[in-house]
């Protein structure tokens, strides 16, 4: 039986300004779950009116 039975993969885009402000970014997610159980990692590209960059994330879920 495998120890983890859900794996996820997909890509993420998030943006949001206004006149004084903008930023995007951009990037791929992964994670794994079992039953409520989920975690995952993220990364990416990052642009806006403060700088430009690479991010990246951990994630830790517990559903209930």
């Amino acid at each position: 039986e495998l120890l983890f039975k859900s794996f996820r993969m997909g890509v993420e885009a998030i943006g949001q300004g206004n006149p004084d402000y903008r930023a995007f970014q951009g990037g791929i997610k992964a994670g794994i779950g079992k039953g409520s159980f989920f975690s995952g990692v993220r990364g990416g590209y990052k642009d806006s009116s403060t700088g430009r960059g690479i991010y990246a994330g951990f994630e830790l879920y517990v559903g209930f």
